[in-house]
């Protein structure tokens, strides 16, 4: 119910939430697990609220702007995997490994930050972010060699979870090269990673 008192307010139909988790579900598989961005507040629609109710409907994984946000939905109860998507200071990179939350990784200094980590259990988790061509965030394809590098001699208490990248317009299909191109580096990444 919202407060008449405010000018503008968000409502959330709990149908069409399960209806669009089930939509995504069909279009993506069984087998492909499916990640619920809940960062920045949900992008205003509310962290707990949104992320439970798409707990209930069906996401696998929670993908957030910060360890900040990541911490306050486990404190709340949430107990599926948490991702990280943005910048992690060194000093939360040991919460984030205690409360199995994974970090992503996109630069060398992040990556020369998890020296900090100490050895013993649970590792700590990582998803590396790939630059193919979006320009925010993320290793180039020429950078993994020295990352896989790094990884190997310095960092035996983190493990390498994922690998990801932002497409820039897989959502227009009237620009389906760019995508394809995109793809193209990140299957290159991915090569050299294996």
């Amino acid at each position: 119910m919202p407060n008449n008192s405010l000018r503008t307010w968000i409502e959330i139909s709990q149908g069409a939430l399960k209806h669009n988790g089930g939509v995504f579900r069909r279009l993506i598989g069984p087998k492909c697990r499916l990640m619920a961005v809940v960062k920045s507040n949900a992008y205003g629609h509310g962290l707990f609220d949104f992320s439970f109710a798409a707990e209930r409907f069906g996401a696998d994984w929670f993908g957030v702007d910060s360890i900040v946000e990541a911490e306050h939905l486990r404190e709340a109860g949430l107990k599926k995997p948490i991702l990280v998507l943005g910048l992690t200071l060194k000093d939360k990179i040991e919460s984030a490994r205690k409360n199995n939350i994974s970090l992503t990784v996109a630069d060398f200094p992040s990556l020369e930050n998890l020296t900090a980590v100490k050895k013993g259990t649970p590792k700590l988790k990582i998803h590396l972010k790939i630059d193919t061509g979006m320009h925010r965030q993320g290793f180039f394809v020429s950078e993994i060699p020295a990352v896989i590098k790094i990884l190997k001699k310095k960092l035996p208490a983190v493990e390498i979870e994922g690998v990801y990248t932002h497409f820039a317009s897989a959502k227009n299909p009237a620009f389906p090269f760019e995508t394809l191109r995109q793809m193209g580096e990140f299957k290159k990444a991915i090569a050299l990673l294996e």
